[in-house]
């Protein structure tokens, strides 16, 4: 957290407000979160690909867009399937209902309209 308060300051300094501000919104969602100990390494892989992204680009980050949350779903399946390496089958299948699943469904609704279907 210590090297993203750092981050903070420099954009604080270097960079318009509205980009300041997006970028703490983006700490503050990540600070709030009552799970972040238990994913926190998804978060830290979520803001370091937004720090190497806005490197290349920079942008204004929107904390409530669906291309965010998408981008932090993808983390924590990444890394809650990660974690089952290794782990007895049945363990691994527990988990995977626990941790894939549920980031599986909220991905899925992003969709509003159902998927054409070609015949």
């Amino acid at each position: 957290m210590q090297a993203h308060k750092h981050w903070l300051t420099l954009m604080k300094i270097s960079a318009e407000s509205s980009v300041y501000n997006s970028w703490k919104a983006h700490h503050d969602r990540m600070c709030d979160d009552p799970d972040l100990l238990k994913w926190a390494h998804a978060w830290h892989l979520h803001d370091k690909q937004l720090h190497s992204s806005f490197m290349d680009h920079p942008f204004i980050i929107d904390p409530d867009s669906s291309t965010y949350h998408h981008q932090f779903e993808m983390h924590a399946l990444t890394h809650g399937l990660a974690c089952l390496h290794g782990a007895p089958l049945s363990l691994r299948l527990h988990a995977l209902l626990l941790t894939a699943l549920p980031h599986m469904t909220r991905l899925t609704n992003l969709y509003s309209e159902p998927p054409l279907v070609f015949s």
